[in-house]
């Protein structure tokens, strides 16, 4: 009598003349070939890929791509929905219900994702498509064919939305001459920002000179105004020192009013005399007019 023992991910069921002997997760038994059939079902997540075409809304092919994972949760439901009877001898199943399931969740997966993919345009498919992994995801999982089979979808993941080689390349181009352009604005916008910057900066230098100029005009007023201060002064000064010199040369003068004028005269020639004079000169007028002269009468014999 054969010895079977199941693997540690697979629920195996065991029946015997139509009803279930044994079952349950890497189940092992002993039966006879007769009379025995045995149903594995892997319960291990099965990951699978997707690829196919579809038209946007405005009437663009694109391709999407991804991959969703997948499981029979309900092991005997799936025994029931499928065939997934093996050969004991080989562990090969003998029927291809699970390719068949796999397909099925592919279609299931393409038809949620392409009604999805036809009510948007193309720069929204291409710049959201990240949004469609979870909006198809809760489609297929509302399937139920997938209940039916025992199977839940636990992730699903849109990597890409692509646009054929053609489109693909006039948005290429078109995209290099916005970065073009926008490369362009931004060295003008630097340019215009480097000449505002450099405005003013001489608007200041400006303001700087015309200050300075301000202050020298300030200051040439402010020295003019002294020295006209000073010069006024200075004049108020020598007319006051040359009142003070007349009146103390007047006030000499009149000293000597009371002096003989002869005796006057040989003072000075004696003053002359001593200060080294070498010459001379009197003529008769002045003799005649120094011999003619009498002294002042004082205000005692007055």
């Amino acid at each position: 009598m054969p010895y079977f023992q199941g693997r540690a991910t697979d629920y195996v069921i065991h029946y015997v003349g139509g009803k279930a002997r044994h079952k349950g997760l890497a189940a092992t038994f002993w039966y006879m070939k007769f009379n025995s059939t045995i149903a594995v079902v892997p319960t291990n997540l099965q990951d699978a890929p997707f690829v196919f075409q579809d038209v946007t809304s405005d009437r663009q092919t694109v391709t999407c791509q991804g991959q969703f994972s997948y499981r029979f949760a309900d092991p005997i439901q799936a025994a029931r929905a499928l065939n997934l009877t093996i050969n004991p001898r080989t562990g090969a199943h003998l029927a291809n219900d699970l390719e068949k399931t796999t397909q099925r969740l592919s279609n299931a997966v393409r038809l949620a994702a392409s009604s999805e993919i036809q009510r948007r345009n193309l720069a929204t498919n291409l710049r959201d498509f990240r949004e469609l992994s979870s909006l198809v995801l809760q489609q297929v999982q509302q399937d139920p064919t997938l209940k039916e089979s025992g199977v839940e979808v636990p992730t699903l993941s849109v990597l890409a939305v692509q646009p054929i080689p053609e489109v693909a390349k006039a948005l290429e181009a078109e995209f290099r001459e916005n970065l073009l352009r926008k490369a362009d604005e931004a060295i003008y916008a630097r340019r215009a920002a480097s000449v505002d910057e450099e405005r003013k900066i001489k608007e200041k230098e400006l303001a700087t000179e015309l200050a300075i100029a301000e202050g020298r005009r300030q200051l040439i007023e402010q020295e003019g105004q002294n020295m006209f201060g000073q010069a006024e002064s200075r004049g108020k000064a020598l007319e006051v020192e040359s009142a003070y010199k007349n009146q103390q040369l007047k006030a000499e003068l009149e000293l000597w009013n009371s002096v003989d004028p002869a005796l006057v005269a040989a003072l000075g020639f004696r003053m002359l005399g001593a200060k080294g004079a070498q010459n001379l000169t009197i003529t008769s007028e002045v003799l005649s007019a120094l011999l003619s002269t009498r002294p002042a009468k004082s205000n005692a014999e007055v």
